[in-house]
């Protein structure tokens, strides 16, 4: 990201269609600066936990980049996570750092209140201009970072590819959510494979569409950023809307896309699209269908706790069950039985 930086100073880095600002790889660092000095100036430190319940918007963006300035590992959660469920991560995870979305508040302050683990610094971000009265102790984030140096803040700390970088939490299908630890090397080593894989450059526009704290999001964030291409922030409104979705898509040159397995198959074979070059799915099992006319469908398939997928399979004819595809690279997939005793 710090190389596309430098190369990419005034390229449009993210785009933000509800604000309607535009942040350069330049800017879009300038903030993050701001965000991660104002954390070191509160002691922030690493492998300390920055925990994020966010709608997709540009301080998503800033929560992805500014911890790991510091050697600090983000945790970011879904929006719609009930009290409980919140005060369960906090008090598994202990973050040092909670921001959370001013229209979540009513669940922020019930989940505080139940968790024994209070973090240091409870940030408020207000997208929605709305008046907010925040509780006492609570911060909103634009005052939080307004006078911060929008300097790169000086690193203290030897970054190793053994280090955690992010923490997601597991969707709880098999039990009790829990926070799956990415290291370094996990996401590098995944995000050079995506963007090889899927043809990622200067030239590419990318929509950010998973939820956040889901780890699509790393997905389409990351490996756009570390590419070198225009992230571009997809409104809440429209995200279910395909034909809306669709025009959006075309109107700004979309080449890069992930949704969820049911999404994508309606949009697929439903909706006539003239600028992707890929369209990336995962979650849960695809059914067949015919290959798509105008850009390529990628099937991805992997659990949280390996960094987002671990095999990929283009839909490139209609298959009778499509299959979970070929490893990423520095990864050996075993078949075993259910006693994991491996197989022929």
């Amino acid at each position: 990201f710090m190389r596309n930086v430098r190369r990419f100073s005034d390229k449009p880095a993210a785009i933000d269609p509800q604000s309607g600002r535009t942040w350069s790889y330049k800017e879009l660092n300038a903030d993050a600066n701001r965000f991660a000095n104002a954390m070191k100036k509160d002691g922030v430190k690493k492998n300390d936990i920055v925990f994020m319940q966010l709608y997709n918007s540009p301080q998503f963006l800033f929560g992805y980049i500014a911890p790991q300035k510091l050697g600090a590992i983000s945790n970011p959660a879904n929006f719609n996570l009930s009290p409980g469920e919140t005060a369960e991560i906090m008090g598994h995870n202990k973050p040092v750092v909670y921001v959370y979305d001013a229209d979540i508040m009513q669940t922020a302050v019930q989940a505080l209140e139940i968790c024994e683990h209070k973090p240091k610094l409870i940030l408020c971000v207000n997208n929605s201009k709305k008046e907010v009265t925040l509780p006492e102790g609570h911060i909103f984030f634009d005052d939080y970072i307004k006078d911060s140096s929008y300097e790169n803040p000086p690193v203290d700390y030897a970054p190793h590819i053994y280090d955690e970088v992010l923490r997601l939490q597991t969707s709880g299908t098999t039990g009790t959510p829990k926070g799956a630890m990415l290291e370094h090397k996990n996401v590098r080593s995944f995000c050079d494979f995506h963007i090889r894989n899927s043809d990622i450059d200067e030239h590419s526009v990318v929509s950010a569409y998973a939820s956040y704290g889901f780890d699509a999001c790393l997905s389409e964030m990351y490996p756009a950023l570390i590419g070198g291409a225009e992230l571009h922030i997809i409104e809440e409104d429209i995200r279910l809307d395909l034909v809306r979705l669709n025009r959006y898509f075309e109107d700004n040159g979309i080449t890069h896309a992930f949704m969820t397995t049911q999404v994508a198959r309606q949009f697929a074979t439903e909706i006539d699209n003239h600028s992707l070059k890929y369209l990336l799915t995962g979650g849960e099992r695809l059914v067949p269908l015919e290959p798509p006319k105008n850009f390529e469908l990628i099937n991805g398939y992997g659990p949280t706790e390996c960094t987002v997928y671990i095999t990929t399979q283009p839909v490139d004819k209609l298959y009778h069950r499509i299959p979970v595809g070929k490893a990423l690279d520095n990864i050996k997939l075993y078949v075993t039985d259910k006693y994991g005793r491996r197989l022929p």
